[in-house]
């Protein structure tokens, strides 16, 4: 296996997903940056919780493209078009990572989704019970993700109607005050 196809698992090396999800664990927490821009009145709510669900969903595509190009390159080379991506793209060990990696995320944000066009599938029985698990994984994912774009939205329902209430409020005192006074104000 050529030295630059051992590096592309050290994308995924444990201290920077370790890093990654210290980052949004804290930010559950009072330190975390996250939750501080979430708190703060100058940055808007709905685009700091969208930003949060987006790189979480990053995260989780990256890294199961890695892993996956990782399982296709620690196949014997010789059995190289028995991988996902040697059965597209012979001869995938001669090519550049770059291109290797966008096959790998194309996979995976067409799995995410639940596209799966069909074109990327797994060749062996090692790639099948990775993409059983990474499936999966992925209900959850969209589960989560769904559940917290529907609660940005009630949440940003609510304010709406709860300002829309106190500037019917408003003017149903200001009508009631005119009519006191008796002034033909406004």
């Amino acid at each position: 296996m050529p030295s630059c196809y051992k590096t592309i698992p050290h994308c995924c090396k444990i201290s920077k997903v370790r890093f990654c999800s210290r980052c949004y664990i804290d930010s559950t927490n009072t330190g975390g940056c996250a939750f501080k821009l979430e708190k703060d009145i100058k940055c808007s709510y709905f685009l700091i919780r969208c930003l949060k669900l987006l790189c979480v969903t990053l995260l989780a595509v990256h890294c199961a493209a890695c892993f996956y190009f990782f399982l296709a390159a620690s196949y014997p080379k010789e059995k190289d078009a028995k991988t996902w991506i040697g059965s597209v793209l012979p001869g995938f060990r001669e090519e550049s990572p770059c291109i290797c990696y966008i096959y790998a995320m194309y996979w995976s944000i067409t799995t995410l989704t639940s596209v799966g066009y069909g074109d990327l599938h797994a060749q062996n029985y090692t790639e099948m019970m990775f993409e059983i698990i990474y499936m999966s994984f992925n209900l959850g994912l969209s589960g989560y993700l769904i559940g917290n774009m529907t609660n940005l939205v009630v949440h940003a329902t609510s304010r709406t109607r709860k300002f829309r209430h106190t500037v019917q409020a408003i003017s149903s005192f200001a009508e009631r005050a005119k009519r006191i006074i008796g002034c033909n104000c406004v």
